[in-house]
């Protein structure tokens, strides 16, 4: 009996190690994780991508707020896979420099993307013709089509962006910190 409090805190000893060794704070991690998190984007996987925010980013924006922002909401249709499953595979990302310290790291990353914005715009006007306001859903749906078709057709520019992110670690991984600004209206 006397030797069991040695063999738990032995026990919790090695449990300690064990879970420290998996959580890594290197370079290659913040890599995967910045990786991930711009397929998960890149493929309309809003609630995944959310999910590796910092704790204070999740604070400050609403998965609804930030599905929004990045896929076109958080509802799912056959024409938005369709739209997603096309523009995933037109989107790169390259990971340059990691530094790392503490907790922090900043992760410069090039990203290869369809101009998005740039095609919205020119289709706007034609889909405010075309729909009611009360009609979002087939604005939306419509907006959707007419993007994947320009992207299949291969009717767009390409955009370069350079990026410095901002990661914490938290939680055993690292998230990344999302600068949210909301909009003014």
């Amino acid at each position: 009996m006397k030797h069991i409090p040695r063999v738990v805190g032995a026990l919790l000893i090695l449990g300690t190690l064990l879970v420290s060794g998996c959580a890594k704070k290197d370079k290659q991690s913040a890599e995967v994780m910045v990786t991930d998190y711009w397929q998960a984007v890149f493929s309309g996987k809003a609630k995944r991508a959310y999910s590796m925010l910092a704790r204070e980013s999740r604070r400050r924006i609403s998965l609804d707020e930030f599905a929004e922002r990045v896929a076109f909401g958080r509802d799912h249709s056959p024409v938005k896979d369709s739209f997603w499953e096309t523009y995933t595979t037109l989107c790169d990302v390259s990971v340059g420099t990691v530094k790392i310290t503490a907790d922090t790291a900043w992760v410069d990353v090039l990203l290869t993307l369809p101009d998005l914005p740039m095609l919205v715009e020119k289709l706007t006007p034609k889909a405010d013709s075309l729909f009611e306001p009360s009609d979002s859903l087939a604005r939306k749906h419509w907006l959707l089509r007419k993007l994947a078709s320009a992207l299949k057709d291969h009717r767009y520019m390409t955009l370069l962006m350079h990026l410095s992110l901002k990661l914490q670690y938290e939680c055993g991984g690292w998230r990344l910190v999302y600068e949210y600004k909301p909009e003014e209206k």
